[in-house]
């Protein structure tokens, strides 16, 4: 079975919504879609989620270096993420690529593993 990587900086309301659809059209096609959400939190954002309803893996960073892995904060290097085999993975998906983790990561990860996507939003 194919297997991609989505890393994330936090879970939201919204991205739950898309990456469970992304799981079910990835499963149609016999492609694992596991998704590592940085941080817990952002300051000033008070979502509950209830991650017990996710329908996509999913695992949390859980080692930390110049911040701590709860909240989100752009300096905050994930030192685990740089243990990761990335050769099991035929795509590496950063969303978005707003940490310095992403950008070292995306400096050792094969260019043609890389999808970069950006998002933003208009409030």
């Amino acid at each position: 079975m194919k297997k991609i990587l989505l890393i994330n900086n936090i879970p939201t309301p919204y991205r739950r919504f898309l990456f469970d659809k992304m799981n079910s059209i990835a499963s149609e096609f016999s492609i694992r879609l596991e998704v590592c959400y940085q941080f817990e939190k952002e300051k000033g954002r008070h979502w509950n989620l209830d991650s017990s309803k996710f329908k996509h893996d999913y695992f949390f960073s859980k080692m930390t270096l110049f911040g701590n892995e709860k909240y989100y904060d752009f300096k905050t290097i994930n030192l685990d993420l740089f243990k990761t085999n990335f050769r099991e993975y035929e795509y590496v998906i950063f969303s978005p690529l707003m940490s310095i983790t992403n950008g070292l990561l995306s400096l050792l990860i094969p260019r043609k593993k890389q999808i970069h996507w950006i998002e933003s939003n208009f409030e």
